[in-house]
């Protein structure tokens, strides 16, 4: 299997990213260059924990 180009994997990252309330800060081109040989699994599975950080952190104030 062949991992997705930069730019399929800032399309794929722009993609999973939907379901998030994301700040403007977040860069997918910077991510996709960061993530070289990452497979969709891989994206799906850095977003994931990505969320689970975010709600944890979220859940020490409340």
């Amino acid at each position: 299997m062949e991992a997705p180009s930069e730019k399929e994997r800032s399309l794929l990252l722009q993609d999973l990213l939907t379901v998030c309330d994301v700040g403007n800060d977040v860069s997918t081109c910077y991510l996709a260059q960061r993530t070289a040989g990452f497979v969709f699994g891989d994206l799906c599975a850095l977003v994931n924990q990505a969320i689970r950080n975010a709600y944890s952190r979220i859940r020490k104030f409340v």
